[in-house]
């Protein structure tokens, strides 16, 4: 959803003087040789997903609301953030398990996941059998504008 249209939504459904809090988990993944072969799968199985993703980065995290978008804008003050690192370590097991909960992920040809999943998995069992994955929750708050 466009800034112009999700910022007046969410004063909309806000009482005066409410608060928005808006957070998100991202994937703040590690510069290193298991993200590369990470990034390829992708690009070589699923680039209909990739397609999908315009200016495609991988695995890197992007942004979504921004405190910038949320300071210009007219309908909040107040504005604050705050960013929380945790990380997870997944069994292979365990991450394909996660992985298929995500949207996109679930919107891919059963094939097409298999494909990508059975890939994963040899790469994960190859590195050790488990996998890190370092995470950024992100939260914005802003005040409501009378």
């Amino acid at each position: 959803m466009s800034p112009e249209a999700r910022l007046p939504k969410a004063r909309r459904a806000l009482a005066p003087g409410g608060t928005l809090a808006v957070f998100w988990n991202t994937v703040e993944w590690r510069d290193d040789n298991l993200r590369a072969a990470v990034d390829d799968l992708y690009e070589r199985l699923v680039p209909d997903l990739i397609a999908r993703r315009p200016g495609f980065r991988g695995t890197r995290s992007g942004r979504n609301v921004s405190v910038q978008e949320l300071d210009d804008s007219p309908l909040f003050d107040s504005v604050a953030a705050r960013q929380y690192a945790w990380a997870e370590t997944y069994t292979t097991d365990d991450y394909l398990e996660q992985l298929s909960t995500h949207s996109d992920h679930r919107m891919l040809a059963a094939d097409a996941f298999q494909r990508l999943a059975e890939a994963l998995a040899r790469l994960i069992d190859d590195s050790g059998g488990t996998l890190r994955v370092d995470y950024v929750t992100r939260l914005h708050v802003a005040r409501r504008v009378p």
